[in-house]
Order: C-alpha cells, then structure tokens, then sequence
C-alpha cells in the first residue's frame, strides 16, 4: 500500500501538478473584433504606389489614418500599422493608353497583433491617350496631305495624308499612355467586405 501511495505522489509532483500549473499560468487568450461588414478602413500610404512597377499580390505598408472602432471599442489607433496588397494591375499600353490598378487592405495591427482583414478593392484608372492619337494622327495626315499636295498635286496630297496619318499613329503607339502613381501620404477609403 505504501508503494502505490509513493507512487501516485511521484505522478502528481512530476506531471499533474505541473500541468495545473502551467494550465493556471497560461494568459487568457484575447478575442479579436473585426471590423463588420461595410465599415470604413481610412489608411494614409507610407510607401508610393505606381502600376509601372507593380504585380499582382505585391504589398505596401499603410498606417491608419483614423481610429479603427468595433462594438463601440477601440481596437487599433490612428497610426496603426496596415497592409496594402495589389489584387490587380494593369500597365498602361502603347494603344489602349490606360492603366488600372486594384488596392485592398489585407492587414491591419488590432489589440497589438497582425490581423488578416477583408476589403472592397479601390480602383483606379489612368487618363487614355485616345485623344492625342487622334491629334497626332490627325496633325501627320494634314502635314502629309500638304507636302503631297506641294510635290505630286492632288494624287500626291491622298498618298501624303494616308502616309502622315500612319505616321502620326506610329508615333503614338510607340509612346505608352500614363501610369498611376500614388504618392506616399496619400489617404485612401476602403470598406470592409
């Protein structure tokens, strides 16, 4: 009988009561509340943006630029770390001239921790370049249509606007059209998904 006495007592100093212990001694884990669906995220950009050099996925640091609220509590401050992600990006082409990108926030600093957020994707879309290709085209087909006009006469000014309006497209689609650039300090307005 004293053996097994001697025995429970080895098993509850060595692992019972350690593991009560341990149980006791572990901090209470925290419940983060997420923002609800249809919330305003409001970040401020630390680093610059441009569709020229980003991809898909690429990500960006943020800080918040107004106090995240949930059920009334504050659970991340003004300043609060953020993540922007880049869902889709689309260079500007030498034809088309337009360039889109698509932002979300993917991550925000809540309670202290790195808290995977879902947003609506703010899109942007660069100015096209319709108009100066047909400018350009326009002003290489009046200048090709003059010089043929002077050198060949009336046949001669048909070839030389066909020609200087190829020209004038030529010397568009070799340019690309504009790229989205946004700046640091930039402030953007997301919403929740």
């Amino acid at each position: 009988m004293k053996g097994v006495y001697t025995q429970m007592k080895r098993l509850f100093q060595n692992f019972l009561l350690p593991a009560i212990c341990l149980t006791l001694a572990a901090p209470a884990i925290k419940a983060i509340d997420l923002p609800a669906r249809g919330q305003q995220i409001v970040v401020r950009t630390i680093d610059s943006i441009e569709s020229r050099d980003g991809r898909a996925g690429q990500t960006y640091r943020a800080s918040l630029e107004q106090p995240l609220i949930v059920d009334g509590r504050q659970v991340a401050p003004r300043g609060a770390d953020a993540t922007l992600r880049i869902q889709e990006v689309e260079e500007a082409g030498r034809i088309k001239g337009t360039a889109n990108l698509k932002l979300v926030v993917s991550e925000v600093r809540m309670n202290g921790v790195m808290q995977s957020v879902t947003t609506e994707p703010v899109a942007m879309e660069s100015k096209g370049k319709g108009k100066s290709t047909a400018v350009k085209t326009g002003v290489g087909a009046g200048i090709g249509a003059a010089l043929g006009a002077i050198f060949g006469g009336g046949k001669g000014a048909a070839i030389g606007a066909a020609s200087g309006g190829a020209a004038g497209a030529t010397v568009s689609a070799v340019m690309k059209g504009p790229e989205i650039k946004i700046p640091s300090e930039s402030v953007l307005t997301f919403q929740v998904q």
